[in-house]
Parts: structure tokens; sequence; C-alpha cells
């Protein structure tokens, strides 16, 4: 980004735990940090030791710009017992870098999000930029796989200038198990699915055959977040549902992607944050 990136160190010890070395004076100056808390848990944990090495140096302000905000599915106690995992990380993030704290998240997962920090708090919408793949067309059916991604489709619909969205009713069986129950909408030949991220790709790909089923010729989808890790990229590479995916290097993404595969850098997005 053509940025100073600062005299930080990060590496492992021996035994394989995170090290942090900070070689650079930040006292009394506003720094910014920039890093995602996708599995695995190092990343998480080199954000936060990185943090508390600043604020221990006596920086003025922190911020911190968070491209993929990991853990944000757990926004809510789903089942009796399980661990509000947002809410944790968030809670962490704030215990470590204090009050002179303030986060910056682009595409969160859920509205909650900001609910659990109570330090500043803002959030960057990749929206228009994936929609900006897709120019105007009045034939272009825009789905929302679940409630959860409605509003968000509706915006990028609005970017498209197309009225309204198809709405896709599903239950969740399992973590990585979906049934979907009824499609809400009139379905065109052209489609474009679009939420937050791709995990396991479950929800995408049944969705995608009912759109088939429904009349859909040509299936796209438009996703911020791509969790490489969690294996639901090769699954639409695979799937001949899919003819095209737009997605963003939120996370680092794998070298050689199929060709259907079409990135978004957001390096500029985060420059304009920073400047």
């Amino acid at each position: 980004m053509s940025l100073d990136n600062g005299e930080i160190d990060i590496n492992r010890f021996p035994d394989g735990e995170v090290r942090v070395v900070l070689s650079e004076d930040v006292a009394g100056r506003e720094i910014v940090v920039i890093g995602s808390t996708e599995p695995p848990a190092e990343n998480f944990l080199e954000l936060s030791f990185t943090l508390h090495r600043i604020v221990a140096d006596g920086a003025r302000k922190i911020t911190v710009i968070i491209p993929y905000f990991g853990y944000s599915r757990g926004d809510r106690e789903a089942k009796a017992g399980e661990a509000v995992t947002a809410e944790a990380v968030s809670k962490m993030l704030v215990a470590v870098g204090g009050k002179n704290l303030e986060i910056i998240i682009i595409d969160p997962h859920s509205p909650k999000i900001s609910g659990f920090f109570d330090i500043p708090f803002k959030e960057i919408s990749l929206i228009k930029d994936l929609a900006s793949r897709f120019p105007e067309r009045k034939d272009l059916t825009v789905v929302a796989p679940d409630s959860g991604a409605l509003a968000r489709a509706g915006r990028f619909a609005k970017a498209c200038g197309i009225d309204g969205v198809v709405n896709v009713v599903k239950e969740r069986l399992a973590p990585d198990r979906v049934k979907i129950k009824e499609i809400r909408g009139e379905v065109g030949t052209s489609a474009v699915i679009v939420d937050d991220m791709v995990q396991t790709g479950e929800t995408i790909l049944k969705v995608a055959k009912e759109l088939k089923e429904a009349g859909a010729q040509n299936i796209s989808v438009a996703a911020t977040h791509m969790v490489y890790c969690a294996g639901g990229w090769k699954r639409l590479a695979d799937s001949e549902l899919i003819d095209r995916v737009v997605t963003t290097n939120t996370i680092k993404p794998l070298d050689d992607l199929p060709t259907k595969f079409e990135l978004i850098n957001i390096a500029s997005v985060l420059k304009e944050v920073v400047q």
C-alpha cells in the first residue's frame, strides 16, 4: 500500500509459540494495526500480542483494522451452554488494547458485533465493490441464501440498480449441514448469490441447485470473505453449478485459484482508511 509497515518481527519460538518483537518507538504516536483473526488461532494471538506491546510502549492511540473478523459466526448462544465466541474475542481485544483503541471491521458477519465493543467501532462495507463487477442488468436475480444475508443482498441489488431480491428459507441441521425449505421470489436466467462469507460452501451449493431447478442458467457467487481453510472454495471450484465467484483478499488467497474466481484487492480501501 506504499505505507510504512513499521519495524515489527513476528515469528515462532522452537516450541511453536508466537513471538512478537517491536523494534520501533511508538510512544505518543497514533498507530494503525491491520490483522485478521481467521483460524488458526495463532492469527488472533499475533494480533493480541502486537496490541499488548504497542500499548505497553505508550502509543497515544491504536486503530485496529480487521479485514476478516474470525469467530464472528458465534454471535449468540445458539445452543444452551455454547460460547458466544464473537463477544469473547471482542472483549479480549478490548482488554489488551485498552480505551485508546478503535476497531474497524470489513463486512462483519452480524450487526450484533458492534454491540460487543464498548470502544469506538466502525464498519466498512465492500458491497458496492462486489456489485461493481455486475454492471447494471435488469435480468440479474440477486439471491439472499438465508435471512441473515437479506439486508446485505438488498444493498447489493440497489447498487446494481435492481429492485428486490429472492429470499431463501433454510433450516440448519448441523454446523455444516442445511436444508432448503423454500425459495421466495421469481428466479431469472442469471442469478448471483450474495453473502458475507464462504466457509464450507454447503448452503451456496444447495441454493444453487434449487436455482437451477427454478430456471437459472448462469449462477455467480459474490462474497466478501473466502475462508479457504474451511474448504468451501474447492467445492465451488469443482461444482458445475457455479459459473463465477467474485470475492476479495480480506483473507490471503491461495495461489493458482481457478479462472472462475475473481479477486478484488482491498489495498486501496485500507489505504484510504489509514490516510
